[in-house]
């Protein structure tokens, strides 16, 4: 019998992602988002998803589609982007505008549904 290995995609919890908040302005913020692979397998059409606070909304992403259902906000990979190798890194970013909340960086950040840490 012939076996052949069969490539598979590493899970999430392998791999984190971080965001960071690195300018406000009165009305809004500019945050980084970063997802890297941790682990020996490769990351395949991630999404990072987290909870904005009331009156935050996306006014410009880079790096990542960006789609929100409320305070819900969903994060998906570009097509040049998807596939992380081991050790490989997506940068992304987006500017959020907000009605008069601080300028507070969104919560429950998660890879893959894997909370970020």
């Amino acid at each position: 019998p012939v076996t052949t290995a069969i490539p598979t995609t590493e899970p999430a919890s392998a791999s984190t992602c971080s965001l960071e908040v690195v300018n406000t302005w009165d009305g809004g913020y500019q945050a980084d988002l970063t997802v890297t692979n941790a682990g020996d397998g490769t990351l395949d059409d991630w999404s990072v998803t987290w909870t904005f606070h009331d009156g935050e909304r996306i006014a410009n992403a880079w790096g990542v589609g960006a789609t929100a259902t409320g305070t819900a906000v969903t994060a998906t990979a570009a097509e040049w982007n998807r596939s992380l190798a081991p050790g490989g890194v997506a940068e992304a970013g987006f500017v959020a505008e907000h009605d008069g909340s601080p300028d507070t960086p969104p919560d429950g950040l998660t890879l893959d549904g894997v909370p970020c840490g």
